[in-house]
């Protein structure tokens, strides 16, 4: 989900289930209750045929603007959260 559109439902409070949010790319897979304990499962043992290293700097690639973002951007946001209890 882009930014906008992240923003969009953070302002209207807008809910949607399961379906919409594999549609809109925030989840990869539903599945029934019953079914994600093995498919997790079947995922692990995946990615644990793969190359450490690979996974490791992999996630660490993907996960670097992030945590920059996060560093950066966490002290003013907790700020702007906090505003509105100061107001009352």
């Amino acid at each position: 989900m882009g930014v906008n559109r992240g923003r969009y439902f953070l302002l209207t409070k807008q809910e949607i289930d399961a379906h919409e949010a594999q549609r809109l790319g925030v989840v990869n897979e539903v599945l029934p209750k019953e079914d994600v304990l093995p498919r997790a499962w079947e995922l692990a043992r995946h990615l644990d045929t793969q190359d450490p290293l690979t996974l490791k700097y992999t996630r660490l690639a993907f996960t670097q603007q992030l945590k920059r973002s996060v560093l950066q951007d966490l002290a003013y946001g907790l700020s702007l959260e906090g505003l509105p209890a100061i107001k009352q």
